[in-house]
């Protein structure tokens, strides 16, 4: 015989269980979001969440269409509102077949935008929320380049890349020493095996000492400033000045992740997030 004691104590166990099972997904949930987050020590200084109205550009104040140049990314950009435009409080960037511009010898037509002497930032760190397509021939990118000033030695910062129909993430520092001097650096890229067609945060994190990248919040690898003087006198470090932000869809080119130039890429950047040190 079940007494009506017994149930009411096997239902009780039964409600603290479910409530166990809540406050622990709550937890999982909100610790998830929390690791996305930089430091205490930082605080906000610059949010881009794209919420435009759907179909326009994003918001001229800040953004601008990159220059097309003779670069593997650049050699197709266009300013049409086909490849870079709002929709759903997202930055769509795509590379189309070029079906819009009879006159343009270009294969295809891709959106870049950046925020060159309109934002820009000396140390701190970048957040980036995207995610884009696996295509054979993708080449999209998050990165930041040093605003024109009368250094020009080339400096370089990859908060995002993917080359080609793969599920690696590269994040890469670039400098004077690697880039033109073609000298061996410190490790300086670094590759992460991730699903790029989800939503992830990438970041990009620099000081006077070393630059680092994030992903989902997780270091994914710094790149360290030598001791005295030798990086900077050979190109080793020349980071310090400030970068502007730029968001790109490209494709690559025949013998280097060949494009299908009747195909549509697609990257999308959900937010951009910039913090710097309160201290």
């Amino acid at each position: 015989m079940i007494l009506k004691s017994d149930i009411m104590k096997k239902v009780s166990l039964l409600s603290v269980l479910l409530m166990f099972i809540v406050f622990m997904s709550s937890v999982g949930v909100l610790n998830s979001k929390v690791k996305n987050l930089p430091p205490k020590s930082y605080k906000l200084v610059f949010s881009e969440e794209f919420n435009q109205p759907d179909g326009s550009a994003p918001n001229p104040k800040i953004w601008q269409c990159r220059g097309r140049s003779n670069s593997i990314y650049a050699r197709w950009i266009t300013d049409i509102p086909q490849v870079a435009f709002i929709m759903d409080s997202t930055l769509v960037c795509r590379a189309v077949p070029n079906t819009f511009l009879p006159s343009d010898t270009a294969k295809m037509l891709t959106g870049a935008v950046d925020t060159q002497n309109r934002f820009y930032i000396k140390y701190g760190r970048i957040d980036v929320r995207l995610r884009t397509n696996r295509l054979e021939g993708n080449f999209p990118a998050a990165w930041m380049r040093p605003q024109p000033t009368k250094d020009n030695t080339y400096a370089e910062f990859d908060i995002f890349e993917v080359f080609g129909n793969t599920s690696v993430a590269r994040q890469t520092v670039h400098c004077e020493l690697s880039y033109n001097l073609k000298g061996k650096t410190p490790q300086r890229e670094f590759l992460t095996h991730i699903d790029v067609t989800q939503w992830h945060v990438y970041s990009v994190e620099w000081d006077r000492k070393k630059v680092s990248f994030y992903i989902d919040g997780r270091l994914t690898g710094s790149y360290k400033k030598l001791r005295g003087q030798d990086g900077e006198n050979y190109g080793e470090w020349n980071f310090d000045r400030p970068f502007y932000i730029i968001l790109n869809q490209s494709v690559g080119k025949k013998g280097w992740h060949e494009p299908d130039t009747h195909a549509i890429y697609e990257t999308q950047f959900d937010w951009v997030r910039v913090y710097k040190r309160v201290d």
